[in-house]
């Protein structure tokens, strides 16, 4: 769709403007097909520390023809997921947890967007050192 090349700066803006993240990271914002038609899935992660809101990545979705996004709640709660990516077929969405030093992998549901933890696994053995992707 037209929009989708502008839905990481779309993203960016209507979080910073409807959900008053502070501080916010827009890691990613990647794209799932639903099955509702005219309608993609966009999960986005953001810091989850200092006041933020955030409870780690957020389901949001976009109306294809008129580029609105809204969200729909948290997709999964993970401490500052700061880089996400979705498998080729968009049946599992990967995570890095920047503040916890771990990778999550998710199962994704392609009819709701709810994502339910496979396993989450240490990357770093030493707190601190922010591995973010």
């Amino acid at each position: 769709c037209r929009y989708c090349a502008a839905l990481p700066a779309l993203a960016v803006l209507y979080i910073l403007a409807c959900m008053k993240f502070a501080p916010i990271l827009l890691s990613a914002a990647l794209l799932a097909r639903s099955v509702t038609a005219g309608e993609l899935i966009v999960y986005a992660g953001a810091y989850t520390g200092d006041g933020s809101s955030s409870k780690g990545i957020t389901l949001l979705k976009m109306n294809s023809d008129t580029g609105e996004l809204t969200v729909a709640g948290t997709a999964a709660e993970l401490a500052s997921p700061s880089f996400l990516a979705l498998s080729d077929d968009g049946t599992n969405l990967y995570a890095v947890s920047e503040s916890g030093n771990s990778a999550a992998a998710f199962k994704v549901d392609k009819v709701t967007g709810a994502l339910t933890k496979l396993n989450e696994l240490p990357v770093a053995d030493t707190p601190g050192q922010g591995a973010c992707h």
